[in-house]
């Protein structure tokens, strides 16, 4: 539920979450770093269950915080 994108900038001691994926029901997903700038992120959804259907979507980093 609610997937997001997190990143440490620490060494894994602290996390910030830079971009919500998906509000609501949400399973597995996989990330792929595109270029400097994008990232591409596969993952499962649905209405009612999180298995209804698969999404690929590209996020620009430069759109974080």
């Amino acid at each position: 539920r609610d997937l997001s994108v997190r990143m440490s900038r620490d060494m894994g001691a602290g996390w910030e979450r830079l971009i919500q994926v998906c509000s609501g029901p949400s399973a597995y997903s996989d990330l792929v770093q595109l270029s400097d700038r994008l990232l591409g992120v596969m993952y499962e959804t649905g209405d009612k269950k999180p298995t209804e259907r698969i999404v690929f979507e590209v996020f620009d980093l430069k759109d974080t915080k």
